[in-house]
């Protein structure tokens, strides 16, 4: 039992480095995406693609939690006053 826990924390050790550094960069996804057929706006996602996305949305908790957060801060922004005279 003790070294099939240690093995356990051994693993767990050799892992954690590799999860906390996996962080996604915005260059990132720009390589990972079809820049070349982009129209303006310039999404990162076509309208064909957006259905899927939608779906997601619905079905996945974490989508659904980032999408809520994402529309949560355009409502603040939409209604934070700009400072006059804008700053240089």
């Amino acid at each position: 039992m003790k070294t099939c826990m240690f093995m356990m924390i051994a693993a767990l050790a050799c892992i954690y480095p590799v999860i906390c550094t996996a962080e996604v960069i915005p260059e990132d996804m720009t390589r990972a995406i079809d820049t070349g057929n982009l129209r303006h706006p310039y999404l990162f996602f076509t309208a064909e693609e957006k259905a899927g996305i939608l779906e997601r949305i619905d079905r996945d908790p974490e989508s659904r939690d980032i999408m809520a957060r994402l529309l949560a801060e355009g409502n603040r922004l939409l209604f934070t006053q700009v400072e006059s005279p804008l700053p240089p």
